[in-house]
Parts: structure tokens; sequence; C-alpha cells
């Protein structure tokens, strides 16, 4: 394979070449063993297996053994695997992929080594996988530190020479006690080649492929991914937009599915522009049927996108996110991992109804919760759950109004609140800058964002600042391909973003167009508070004067992740420590030993102070 020199934005050509090839490379044999989330006393494990063609019969399910040593002791957990079955029409004979979770409970807090031995698999160092894993820390005493690394938006193709891993290596020698990768995880729709043709035709295969690509488990092209990241403890995963297609909902499915489908697809848009609920109707929506998608236009722009909306494209990345990534609700509750093609016809693994009549329930964690006094960690889901619509009072949602409670329930009754999202919060409210416009529902064009959703974003930040009253709280974001730390005072906020760890396949021409763009007058850098927590609904402004002060930011594009350390100090108060790693800088040409080219920032955050007070830079 030709080689990529070192810093170039796109991958090697033949690689670029068998994009355009409807045809599917297989997946290359082996076992991967990742650790998810983590509790004092406990944490789940995810292993997955790809066997290639054999004579031999595979079982299904396919019975491993896990192996814990560590703490004084040793032991033995079986697990049992279920086959994921794309169900596309390939051979017979091509790889068998096989997944599923562990939960591992009732174990004394620290750190294990743990392995999966595959019998099945007579290849030399394929057969067995380890990993490091912890259960959740403690910080109990005064010095007691919490380390996190926090990175959304990766594209293997682009890291030709797996430098995320050498830069994770570099900037974490010791690794990390938390891992929060923000959305963005999998570029399912890039590189466009491979997407357009070779995924349109096998939407499951190619997602798979993508995915254990993405994970450090290809072989024939020699790739280690997020490997190196994924194996060093407790990873908690929130989803976006590229782990189905760019702007889903809100963009046109002829993104990404089949082309005999885009004249259907053309047609439904047309339908749902013209299904419109006036603002004061907050009950108009019959029912939805309790088997299959909605084909009312009504239900599904009032309602959130049904995950089986267009088959297999978009059921292929809600199964696949909750066996690699987020561990799905299904899974949680005791009916298994996804069977692929198999569970379509399984009422009882098809989204259950909740809340209003007719809405269905998340097939993936919305709400993610982790306490590690005085920190209370939510990690808020706000992608997969929205509707078409953004400007309906009632029905209009990126997310559910319980989640959205619960999460300002447990701000309310945190010392130290810190929020992940996989979007930033401190951007201009959409009422803000479209108050003057119609709402376009556009079949190609713009993506829609959080803050387009008037009501419900007016309501999350009312929320936030009401519960947090000036207490020292923390937002994690990601998606916008810069990074930056930027507080408001006033509040007692800080926001920390961290994108892109590898650019998109053909990310470079964006970037080029943005720099072109800022030469003729680029977007205003200050940010009021007013602009941001603003709404349709008539309030008091929230601390006029008060602004959003960019602390650190890097250049556009510029790839990297951050680390983020909470060091306690005295009764509930904390220092935090934040560095924006560059990735160049941790792999090019730097001497073994000269330490890690970033400058931190630092903060104390006490819990016992208000606004100002609250979060102050050291």
């Amino acid at each position: 394979m030709a080689a990529t020199p070192r810093g170039s934005r796109v991958p090697a050509l033949p690689s670029w070449l068998r994009g355009w090839r409807p045809r599917t490379t297989s997946l290359d044999d082996g076992v991967a063993l990742v650790q998810k989330n983590a509790r004092p006393e406990g944490f789940d494990l995810w292993i997955g297996v790809v066997l290639g063609p054999r004579p031999d019969a595979v079982p299904d399910p396919l019975p491993l053994t896990v192996t814990m040593a560590g703490q004084a002791l040793t032991r033995e957990y079986p697990v049992v695997l279920r086959w994921y079955r794309p169900g596309e029409g390939g051979s017979s004979r091509e790889p068998r992929f096989f997944h599923g979770h562990l939960t591992v409970d009732a174990v004394p807090p620290g750190a294990y080594d743990v392995s999966v031995e595959v019998p099945q698999l007579a290849i030399p160092g394929r057969s067995r996988a380890v990993a490091r894993v912890r259960t959740l820390p403690r910080m109990a005493e005064p010095g007691d530190e919490l380390r996190l690394m926090v990175g959304s938006c990766y594209d293997a193709g682009t890291d030709s020479h797996d430098e995320i891993g050498k830069a994770h290596a570099r900037a974490f020698p010791s690794g990390t006690d938390l891992t929060f990768l923000l959305g963005d995880q999998v570029y399912a729709d890039a590189p466009f080649t491979h997407y357009a043709f070779r995924s349109r035709r096998r939407p499951r295969s190619g997602l798979l492929l993508k995915y254990w690509t993405t994970w450090g488990m290809s072989t024939s092209s020699d790739r280690t991914g997020l490997k190196r990241i994924l194996s060093g403890g407790p990873n908690y995963f929130l989803p976006d937009d590229h782990e189905f297609w760019n702007g889903w909902p809100n963009r046109s499915v002829t993104a990404k599915h089949s082309i005999g489908k885009i004249s259907e697809a053309r047609r439904n848009h047309r339908e749902r522009v013209r299904a419109v609920v006036p603002d004061d109707e907050v009950s108009p929506v019959p029912p939805s049927p309790d088997a299959g998608a909605p084909t009312d236009p009504f239900l599904q722009s009032y309602f959130p996108v049904h995950p089986a909306e267009w088959e297999g494209w978009s059921l292929a990345s809600f199964e696949l996110f909750g066996s690699f990534q987020t561990r799905s609700v299904a899974d949680r509750a005791g009916q298994g991992p996804s069977l692929g093609v198999d569970d379509e016809g399984v009422a009882a693994r098809a989204p259950r109804r909740a809340g209003p009549p007719g809405i269905h329930a998340p097939r993936n964690e919305i709400l993610q919760t982790i306490h590690i006094d005085p920190l209370t960690f939510c990690l808020l889901d706000t992608r997969t759950r929205r509707t078409r619509r953004l400007r309906h009072p009632v029905h209009s949602a990126f997310v559910d109004p319980v989640f959205l409670d619960e999460m300002l329930r447990r701000a309310r009754a945190a010392a130290v609140f810190v929020l992940a999202t996989p979007q930033p919060l401190l951007v201009r409210a959409g009422h803000h800058t479209q108050k003057n416009t119609a709402e376009r529902l556009r079949l190609f064009g713009s993506e829609t964002d959080v803050q387009d959703y008037w009501y419900q974003w007016q309501r999350l930040w009312d929320g936030l600042i009401d519960a947090r009253e000036g207490r020292p709280t923390v937002v994690l974001g990601g998606d916008i391909h810069r990074s930056h730390v930027a507080t408001v005072p006033e509040i007692g906020l800080l926001e920390i973003v961290s994108s892109p760890m590898s650019l998109v396949w053909g990310g470079g021409v964006l970037s080029t167009w943005r720099r072109l763009a800022g030469l003729f007058g680029g977007r205003r850098e200050d940010l009021r508070l007013s602009e941001i927590a603003d709404g349709p609904r008539a309030r008091r402004s929230p601390l006029p004067d008060a602004r959003a002060r960019f602390e650190k930011r890097l250049p556009q594009d510029r790839e990297g992740f951050a680390g983020v350390t909470f060091t306690r100090v005295e009764g509930s108060a904390l220092d935090l420590e934040v560095t924006l790693f560059e990735r160049r800088l941790l792999v090019d040409d730097v001497p073994p030993g000269a330490g890690t080219p970033a400058r931190p920032l630092r903060f104390r955050l006490d819990p016992g102070r208000r606004g100002t007070a609250a979060v102050v830079r050291l």
C-alpha cells in the first residue's frame, strides 16, 4: 500500500481508489476487548470477535472465558457472544462478527488486567486480547486526582500513521481515570466515495468494517486507530451526526440511502414541509402504530426520528453504536446484543413506547451519570432524540423533556457539576440569530444544531442557570473542529471544547474555505450571555453584562484532544488543570523526555462560593 506523507490530510491513493468500487472488503480476524463504564466496585466490558471462513462449524452463541487479575485476586467469568448478521446477500463463507458485554461487580476498588482468549482463532497474536481496566476512583483526601481525556471527531482514514495513539501515549504515560469521547468517533459517511458506492449496497457490512478498523483491529491495512485510547480504562461515549450521516436527522437521507430511494425521500420531504402544526396546538398528532416506523408526515416531523425509518441504513447505526460504543438499552435489560437483520422482525427488540402516546423509547442511553464526590458528571445525548421540526413550543426538541429535567435535577444537587454534550453550549441561540426568518426544512443545505430548537434551548439555559445558582459548572463539548477553553465568570461556568482528533476525509478543503471566508469578515468572537441564553419566551434578561471569555483557543481544524485533571484541595474545593494537546506537537520530531509541548490552564473551583468567586483562574 502506498504511504501517505506525514501531515497529509487525505488517505493513501489506493484506499481512495478502492472507495469507488462497490465491493465489500472482508473483516480481519481478531478479538477486541474494551472497558465501558465503571462503578466503585465494578465495571462493564465489551468483547468483539471476527472469525473468518473455516470448514469447522462455529457455535452461535459463542462461549468464551474472561480472566481478571489484580488486587491480590484472580477470577474467571464466562461470557456468551452473539452473531451479528448483516443479512445483505453476502456469501455464507464470509467472516462472522460476534459481540457481547460482560458485567463485573463486587470486586475491590482498583485496577485490573483483563484478558480473553478465542480458541477458534489460530492466528499468532490475534487470538488473545488484553486490557487494563479500572473501577470508579474516589477523591476522598486532599491531593487525590481524577484524570480525564476528552476528545471527539475521529476519521481513521486520515490518521494514516496512527498518530492519535502515539500522541495519547505521550500525553498520558500513566493512563487516565476516565475517557470521554463526545461524538463522531466513527465517520460513517466518509470518505464519500466509499459511502456513496460501496455502503449503499450493504450498509450494515460497510459500517461494521468502519467500526472494526477504527477500533484498531485491521491487519490488512496495519492500523491501530483508537485502540490505545480505548484499552486503558473506563470509556464513555456520546453519539453525534456522523455516526449516522452528516446532519442527521435534519438532512435528507439521500445522503446515504440507496440511489433508488432518492425520489422517495424527495416526496417524503415535500409532504413533511406541508405538514405544519400551529404553535397553539399541543396534542395534534395521533399515536403512532405499535410496530414499525411511522409514515405519517406529522409523526415524522414532530416526534423523535424513529430508528427504523430508513430500514438497515438507520438501524445499522443504532445497532453498532449500542455494541461498540454505549451499551444499548435492550442489552442492559438482559435481552442481549443486537443480532442485526434477525432483530428486525422481533417485536420485543423494537423500541418500546414511552412518555406521551406514540413516542418510541430510545434504543441507547440518553443520560449517563457518574458521581465521584464532590463531582457529578452528566453525559447528555442531544442527537438521537431530535425532532425534525425546530420551533414548536411543545413538540420540537433535541432530547426528551424527561431526560432534560433529570439532568437539571442532578445539576441542582451537585457540588461541582460537569455536563458533557456532543456540541458546545456557548453559542448564540438560534432565536437570537434567526428570529426574523421563517423556519426552513431543507432537503439539502446547512446543518441544524441544538441552539436552533428555540424553546428547549431556552429551557436548557434557564434551567441550568437557576439550578447552579453561580456554583462551579464545567461544560464539555466537541463537534466544531476547533478546541477552546472559555469562561462565563458571572455564572461560575467554564467550557472545554475538544475537536477534532483527526480531520474528516476532505476536511482540508473545508478548512481552506473557512480561511477564505474569514478574509471577508468572520463571525464575532465576543459572546454575551443574553445572546446565548435567549429564546422566544418572555423573561428578564440574565445578567445582561455577562460575557463568555475565551481563555485559550487552538486554530481551526487543529487535530488533538484535551487533558482535564481535577485535584481535591480542601473541603469540596478542586483545582482544575486543562491542557489542549495538539496531536502534531506530540508526535513530530520531539526528543524523548522533552515533556508535553502544551501549557495547561489552571482554575480553582469552589462550590462554597458563587459567580466570579466560584471559578477563578490561577
